[in-house]
């Protein structure tokens, strides 16, 4: 639990210090959420702690708005692995995103009440003012999307208009797409060896491990 917390001042998830809450407002509540994690004969590898919000007690247009995150299709997937099976010239590879949930910025002011077991005695009633998405916020998902979207941009990529979890590039004659689910995603194309250019051109425009743990592998 500690090093949870240790990890989230570290990411700038939310102020340094705390903040009394406006008159009429509500501190969204928190939660951790224990895990424990085993290898495949069964024994116990690693206890690990999560600090989650209670979304639940969210008040739409107050301190949420767009709840909506893309994933690609699955038909689309089909289509594009036919096309990598049919078409030698065509590689893939694959990335994947760490704690995605806490990249996002958010638009709405939030003010989550302190980590259950480590309330300050003597200001039980103040909370933390969220500068970034956690897990649990409704939320949180579309504000991903917003980040993937821009870091795609910013590489040539357009999200395609009628299937928002697939991203697709042209360039001189050459193909690639990038179809997402969530935190998870291909690079098809027949643009040679250049999907581990991509890659690490996709991870420069994400937050580095350092900040938020975000890395394209």
């Amino acid at each position: 639990m500690h090093a949870e917390l240790a990890a989230f001042e570290a990411m700038g998830t939310w102020e340094p210090d705390l903040v009394d809450l406006p008159p009429g407002r509500r501190a969204v509540g928190a939660k951790w959420v224990l895990v424990i994690k085993r290898d495949a004969e069964g024994r116990v590898i690693k206890y690990k702690a999560h600090l989650v919000a209670r979304g639940d007690q969210q008040v739409n247009r107050l301190n949420f708005g767009d709840t909506h995150s893309s994933t690609v299709r699955l038909t689309t997937c089909r289509l594009l692995f036919a096309i990598l099976a049919a078409s030698p010239s065509y590689t893939v590879a694959q990335f994947d995103v760490s704690n995605v949930y806490l990249l996002g910025k958010l638009d709405h002011p939030i003010y989550l009440a302190q980590a259950p077991g480590f309330v300050n005695s003597s200001r039980p009633r103040v909370a933390r003012l969220l500068k970034k998405a956690l897990y649990g916020l409704r939320q949180g998902g579309a504000e991903w999307q917003k980040v993937l979207r821009s870091a795609l941009e910013q590489i040539g990529f357009t999200q395609c208009a009628n299937n928002h979890g697939l991203y697709m590039r042209r360039r001189g004659g050459k193909v690639a797409f990038i179809p997402v689910h969530v935190d998870d995603g291909k690079i098809i194309g027949n643009e040679g060896g250049n999907a581990d250019k991509r890659r690490c051109n996709l991870r420069d425009k994400m937050v580095d491990g350092e900040d938020g743990g975000a890395t394209a592998q």
